[in-house]
């Protein structure tokens, strides 16, 4: 049986393998479009300019110019919202999975290691944040293992898991299932070249 970590990894390698794919076919049509308007455009500005006076010739380079900076512009904006789509597209499915995992039985196991970790960290008494529906859970996991912590809901963990804080609440760390998914958005943008 493989362990959490592990899972993590091998998801998160999934996803930035199918992100690649999925960016690599982007890129290549988006590529082709551009390519294909380009050469349309100036297929059609070189017979203009055949037809035109010299002195015409000038403006109609401007003209062209002009044109293809936006048509440029155009295309890049398209791509824009095509890779925002794309990560957008490949989160909905990682917040599923996730969504998934928090209702597995792996996943009280996860908020225990959790806790097991806060409890070395913290040597005092510390303070402990997660879902209004895994409070119960985690006061079961404290008395268990006899930490001393206290157990608040927020509702900002939307995904699941826990953060804790020292006593005088200047120091947090966070192991909640949405920090996770947010540092795998970020690395995803940046790995993916998705990032605008």
């Amino acid at each position: 049986m493989i362990s959490q970590e592990e899972r993590i990894e091998q998801f998160t390698a999934r996803i930035n393998q199918t992100a690649d794919k999925r960016v690599k076919k982007l890129e290549d049509a988006a590529s082709q479009l551009l390519d294909k308007e380009v050469s349309a455009l100036d297929a059609e500005l070189e017979a203009k300019l055949q037809n035109r006076l010299k002195f015409e010739g000038e403006r109609i380079r401007s003209v062209s110019n002009s044109e293809i900076t936006a048509l440029e512009a155009e295309a890049k904006r398209k791509i824009s919202l095509k890779r925002g789509g794309i990560s957008d597209a490949v989160f909905q499915q990682v917040e599923k999975r996730v969504a998934l995992f928090a209702e597995s039985d792996g996943y009280a196991e996860f908020l225990k290691r959790s806790m097991e970790s806060f409890a070395l960290l913290f040597k005092d008494k510390f303070s402990v944040f997660c879902r209004k529906c895994d409070v119960e859970t985690v006061e079961s996991i404290i008395q268990n293992e006899n930490i001393d912590c206290t157990v608040s809901s927020d509702e900002g963990v939307v995904f699941g898991g826990l953060y804790a804080s020292d006593s005088e609440g200047a120091v947090y760390v966070y192991d909640t299932l949405d920090s996770r998914i947010e540092k795998c958005r970020k690395e995803f943008l940046t790995i993916a070249d998705l990032s605008v």
